[in-house]
């Protein structure tokens, strides 16, 4: 799970816009064809994962975070420890939920 949350973290998931971009793949776009399969798009806009999303959502919002990039990879500075581990452990839920990198 680290090793993933690294991968995204430095823009560089297997994710179709990346694959697409280093010529492994003929196209961009997600499988749910709504849109080219960037981080932002897998995180916060593909409706095939829309259930597993508004759980993601829920759970920031107890915490008093909004839904975004930045803070799903911990690069708001604004975070605090406590958060940080709680954004983390919603992050890798997402991501098994998902099952995107399986």
């Amino acid at each position: 799970a680290e090793i993933l949350f690294m991968r995204l973290k430095s823009n560089n998931p297997q994710l179709n816009h990346n694959l697409f971009k280093r010529h492994y793949i003929d196209s961009a776009a997600c499988i749910c064809a709504g849109g080219d399969e960037t981080l932002s798009y897998y995180f916060l806009e593909c409706s095939q994962f829309s259930p597993c999303r508004k759980h993601l959502e829920l759970t920031l919002s107890r915490i008093g975070l909004s839904l975004s990039v930045d803070i799903l990879l911990l690069n708001d500075c604004s975070i605090d420890k406590d958060a940080m581990s709680v954004v983390l452990r919603a992050v890798n839920e997402y991501i098994e939920k998902t099952q995107r990198f399986t």
